[in-house]
């Protein structure tokens, strides 16, 4: 079998800024109603998503149903406008999936504050037009959303509930781009737009998170250099402005259909986002290799010397996610110690000294001093000779000396045609076993 090297990078992905609520801190303030604001165009709607479908994803069962302790103001839709009329407990609207109900949720987890999200969005619409704060036209979005905001506002005052308002969400730019006039003055537009804001609701610190335009659908693979304007405009004022921030959204699922094999949306899944606790895995293996291939000081065998590469691939697969605009938490390293060394005595012998050099040699190199090491094992070879040889015992020690190496002994896995061979369905369990094992230790 193959050794399996993962890096698990735990990332804060979603359609939307879910970490823009941090965590709260000792004496925080729990009562203040935290007010998020959510605009932009279609794929702001939800458009092509499916309440019904919800119930496919298990992670998100739950969310087609109204979020009782989440208070929503409404106003979608363009020329057949759907509102709320108030305040109204969160839900799907119109059985459509916005990505205002997984941001609730996730946000709900991660702060004691109640929450209140405002919403005005509308399919096929401009910032250089419909959402011009000084000279709207089209669907006239920007007094429309304005509006919305302030009678919502007014009914909480009206109520003396106290409440803040904690971010602004943007989704939009897809009909910018098509326009000859909008598109090289998208960053100019935007740039009015978030002063505007800040303007008109009195509220100079607000924060805005701007949505990177979905790059998977038809028209993001279509219109390469359209939507490279926009994001251009988009990361300009995002550079510049120390209160707005661009999310990346290119890792969302996008819905496959509409006559056009992609779609023009994300479609449910997409809009639901990543599970939480949202990781990137990158996998390093070389078939055919022994643990002291992956040592620090390797073999008289350099061309199958592995651990400089190992470490590089690290590095690069972090600096090219940071440079994406992520941030960026190295969970663990998984190893699952192969059969060549659990049949070849000298190396069932050593076996647990090589991997602990890589193991402190990797923390050294990566500036991590507690990285955590998932080491999985198949049963050893059971012959006489190699028996005497107890290598489970000596990564047991390993383990038991360093509070960050997990040794996980993965002997019940489903049976092989041949000794060291593991079938398919014993890879299947053994992810999910390692799986399990970070679940308990992160």
């Amino acid at each position: 079998m193959k050794h399996i090297l993962t890096l698990l990078a735990a990332l804060l992905l979603a359609p939307v800024a879910v970490h823009c609520a941090e965590p709260p801190k000792a004496g925080a303030d729990t009562k203040t109603l935290r007010v998020f604001i959510f605009a932009g165009q279609s794929n702001m709607v939800g458009s092509d998503s499916k309440a019904e479908d919800i119930k496919r994803f298990p992670p998100f069962v739950g969310l087609d149903l109204p979020q009782d302790k989440v208070l929503f103001a409404y106003n979608i839709g363009r020329e057949e406008k759907l509102t709320s009329k108030g305040w109204v407990a969160l839900q799907p609207v119109d059985e459509v999936v916005g990505p205002e109900l997984s941001f609730a949720r996730k946000v709900s987890q991660e702060i004691n504050a109640p929450i209140a999200i405002i919403k005005c969005a509308a399919g096929g619409t401009t910032l250089g037009g419909d959402w011009n704060p000084d000279d709207p036209s089209g669907f006239k979005l920007y007094p429309r959303a304005l509006q919305l905001i302030q009678s919502s506002l007014a009914e909480l005052d009206r109520k003396k509930v106290a409440y803040r308002i904690e971010g602004f969400m943007w989704h939009q730019g897809e009909n910018d781009m098509f326009d000859e006039k909008f598109k090289p003055n998208y960053g100019k537009n935007l740039k009015n737009f978030l002063a505007s804001w800040r303007r008109d609701l009195k509220s100079p610190d607000l924060k805005f998170y701007i949505g990177e335009l979905c790059t998977k659908t038809i028209w993001g693979m279509g219109n390469r250099e359209n939507r490279y304007a926009i994001r251009a405009g988009q990361k300009a004022v995002t550079d510049s402005d120390p209160l707005a921030e661009y999310i990346p959204t290119s890792h969302d699922a996008v819905e496959i259909g509409g006559g056009a094999g992609l779609h023009y949306h994300y479609g449910t899944l997409g809009q639901l986002g990543k599970v939480p606790g949202n990781i990137a895995i990158a996998k390093f293996t070389h078939s055919g290799s022994q643990m002291n291939d992956w040592t620090p000081a390797g073999t008289n065998a350099k061309d199958r010397n592995l651990y400089p590469q190992f470490i590089a691939f690290i590095q690069e697969s972090i600096q090219e996610l940071r440079a994406k605009g992520h941030p960026v938490e190295l969970a663990g390293i998984f190893y699952h110690a192969g059969e060549n060394e659990m049949s070849f005595g000298p190396y069932r012998r050593d076996a647990a000294q090589w991997l602990q050099s890589t193991v402190a040699q990797s923390r050294q190199d990566l500036a991590l001093p507690s990285l955590r090491w998932h080491v999985s094992q198949q049963p050893p070879t059971d012959e006489k000779g190699l028996s005497r040889i107890d290598v489970t015992a000596s990564l047991t020690a390993l383990a038991a000396a360093d509070p960050a190496f997990v040794h996980l002994k993965a002997f019940s896995l489903p049976p092989q045609e041949e000794k060291l061979v593991i079938t398919t369905a014993g890879i299947v369990q053994l992810g999910e076993s390692l799986a399990q094992s970070y679940r308990e230790h992160k």
